[in-house]
Formats: structure tokens, sequence, C-alpha cells
């Protein structure tokens, strides 16, 4: 019923094949994210959607070792990527996840899916709002209504970033937006720098791929590293915010 799409690529600008890098006791941050889903009660299946560069032949190559499925498509039009994904599976819910959240908590991906559970007229579940740490985002899409969507309606921000086209028009689609029950917004649990890379490493060397995002927290209050990395790049507002 829940079908993940992780999307990646090697080309980032700030940490370029970062999601290849080795963290923890895993040999890649893709291998560790999805040795982390693995813990889900609910997800039924993963996807690697990367593109057709030459640059990504290697993240091919890791989902072929991993034994997960891959499919590739445009680099730059991300929303077109995964529109055709979309269109292949037989799914109701698809889960879209970033393969630079080595944190990802599949505590918190199963409490979205238990809302798409009990509420089904929702078209979009997500915990971007103001109270989450960065690098916890979740986005359930329900397959019918993001296909519904025309290509041709979207902005260039849209089809970069897929999802925004239907978080910013309430008027058109029914959304759910699962809060944090506390403000944790000020952690950094994503990886786009180096140091970002390094805590996340360390961490993980020293703590079961298992842990919960309140693990990490714990730990990064006893961090400093972590502390003064939070407060050097600080969440910044962006196509991801639905406040």
């Amino acid at each position: 019923m829940f079908t993940v799409i992780l999307q990646a690529r090697t080309s980032s600008s700030r940490l370029p094949g970062k999601v290849l890098m080795p963290i923890g006791k895993s040999s890649s941050m893709l291998s560790h994210i999805i040795k982390r889903l693995a813990f889900s009660r609910y997800i039924d299946s993963i996807w690697i959607a990367t593109s057709t560069d030459n640059s990504d032949d290697l993240i091919a190559d890791e989902a072929d070792r991993l034994s997960i499925e891959c499919f590739r498509g445009d680099l730059n039009n991300v929303f077109s990527r995964f529109f055709t994904l979309a269109n292949k599976l037989q799914t109701p819910w698809i889960i879209r996840l970033n393969a630079d959240c080595p944190y990802i908590d599949p505590q918190i991906v199963d409490f979205c899916c238990l809302y798409a559970h009990l509420y089904a007229n929702y078209d979009y579940i997500s915990t971007i709002t103001s109270k989450w740490p960065i690098g916890q985002h979740v986005e359930l899409l329900k397959r019918s209504t993001f296909l519904s969507i025309n290509q041709s309606d979207l902005s260039p921000p849209e089809l970069e970033h897929v999802t925004p086209y239907i978080y910013n028009r309430p008027n058109l689609f029914s959304l759910l937006n699962v809060d944090s029950p506390c403000d944790y917004s000020h952690y950094r649990m994503t990886v786009d720098y180096l140091e970002d890379y390094e805590v996340a490493n360390d961490f993980f060397l020293h703590h079961s791929s298992s842990a919960t995002y309140l693990e990490v927290i714990d730990y990064f209050k006893s961090s400093s590293k972590a502390l003064n990395l939070c407060n050097k790049y600080p969440k910044l507002a962006t196509y991801t915010s639905i406040d």
C-alpha cells in the first residue's frame, strides 16, 4: 500500500557524491537509509529515483548491489522523473523521501502512514511543518491525485521540487500537516555540508542504525560540534515549507 520513492543524485553542489559516502557501519548513505527504512511496519517497497546523467551511473550500480529497484529520468525536471515513476507503480500511496537524510526515522514515516490509513480523504500528508527538524520531512502523496496534475501548469521551481504545486494549493487539494509535539526545528538532521556528514558519521559509528530521532537529539544536546553546526546553518526557508 505504501511505496517509497527515494530521490538521489551525485551532483550536489555543496557536497558532491554524498549519497554514496559511507556512513556509520554502512557502505553508503543510500544503504544506511534503506537499512533504517526496513524497520518500518508499513512500507511495502522502495524505489530509488535518480537521473540518466552519467554522473548517476554509480547510484544505479549501488541500487543493483542493494537489490533495490532503480528508475532513471531527467536530471533537472525532478517532477517529470517522479511523475513517470509514479505512473509505473501500482500503489495508492507514495512516500517521497530524500537520500541526504540519514537520520530519517521510520517511526515518523509509520505515523504518517497510519494517518493515511485512518483518513483516506487526504491527498497529501506531511511533516513539513515548523517544528520538525530538517531531515525528518516525510511526504505522502495519494498516487491518483498526483497523476492528475498537468505538468504544463507548473512553474520551474515546482518542476524542481515536485510537491509545492500541491501544498501551496489548499483550495485544490486536501492537506494534512502532521506536527511535532515539541519544537525541534533548530536541529539539523540532513547532510548538506561536509560538517553535517562528519557529525552523522560519528553518530552512527557509535549508535545503532535503528536509533530514533529523539536519541539523535539527545546526542546533539551533548555534542558541541553538532550544536555549533545547527547554529552555523540554521533551518532555511525553502520550497519545502508549507506553513
